[in-house]
């Protein structure tokens, strides 16, 4: 993925500057003119109003755990289906938050997930069609600090159960072909590299899911790229569309390495859980994967 750290993080820092901007900004201004040529070059992206709707609290409880959904509008035999979503987030320090890829066995373009909001900001979702045509909608979020909001007490669970993959399933007793609900939730602290250690004051290094694919019956539902951006124990929820009996597996790894894997076997009317769990690198004890510091803080 395109790393977007440094030359937007001189521009946000400008709207950082003021504690309670508004959302009167042009969508075209600030951040986001850049990030959209950096993104798209010169291409046009059209008013998506009408094919995607971005989902989000107009202000959030937690900026930590902000939930938004990208939910495409047009019925689903469109001929100009919609094959990437892109997430951003103008005024994060990584702005690009996610890029979602759908394949053949996905029902529908259509995710949502949980992030991080730094500051008060327009949060845009760009489709692209298969055609190449881009179209965006955004929603405007009032929230702050979510970045580098200390993880707390779930910071040693998360760590102790890194890789955990939680799969669950709705609509299991829908006909094969029918589309069907699913999300994926993957254990993990997805430090943002922004937080501090309370104990040591220093600052822990970025550690996050940065790679996830769900297949079913050999085909590709989505593949996603993640960043920082993305909360504690990632989610992502998603459709797909069973053709006949098969499984959905899970395939995730971060940034240090780490690969995780869970398969859930659906059959009919009722999924089965594949009891194969996470698949971690047998050297990934607590000081490889949080360092020094941190561990010592948790007694690990």
């Amino acid at each position: 993925m395109t790393r977007f750290i440094l030359a937007p993080l001189c521009v946000a820092a400008l709207a950082w500057a003021e504690p309670f901007p508004t959302a009167a900004a042009e969508p075209g201004a600030g951040v986001w003119a850049q990030l959209r040529t950096e993104l798209f070059g010169e291409r046009p992206i059209e008013d998506g109003s009408e094919v995607i709707a971005v989902r989000a609290p107009e202000r959030a409880a937690n900026a930590a755990i902000v939930p938004v959904s990208v939910e495409e509008l047009r019925p689903d035999d469109d001929g100009a289906p919609i094959e990437t979503l892109y997430l951003i987030v103008d005024n994060n320090p990584e702005p690009l938050s996610a890029i979602v890829r759908f394949g053949p066995a996905a029902a529908r373009a259509q995710v949502a997930t949980r992030i991080r909001i730094n500051a008060y900001t327009h949060v845009r979702a760009v489709a692209e069609t298969r055609a190449g045509k881009l179209y965006m909608a955004s929603r405007y979020v009032k929230a702050t600090g979510g970045c580098s909001a200390p993880a707390g007490g779930a910071q040693r669970a998360a760590l102790e159960h890194l890789g955990e993959i939680r799969l669950r399933t709705w609509e299991d007793a829908r006909a094969w072909g029918e589309p069907r609900r699913a999300q994926v939730m993957i254990r993990h602290p997805n430090f943002s590299g922004l937080q501090k250690d309370q104990v040591t004051g220093l600052y822990r290094p970025a550690h996050y899911v940065d790679r996830v694919r769900v297949g079913y019956g050999g085909e590709t539902v989505l593949e996603a790229e993640l960043t920082i951006t993305l909360s504690r124990n990632p989610s992502l929820r998603f459709y797909y569309r069973p053709a006949g009996p098969g499984s959905l597996v899970v395939e995730a790894s971060d940034n240090e390495g780490n690969r995780f894997r869970k398969a859930s076997e659906v059959a009919g009317a009722q999924a089965k859980q594949v009891r194969d769990g996470a698949v971690r690198q047998p050297e990934g004890d607590c000081r490889r994967q949080a360092g020094r510091a941190v561990c010592q803080a948790l007694g690990g």
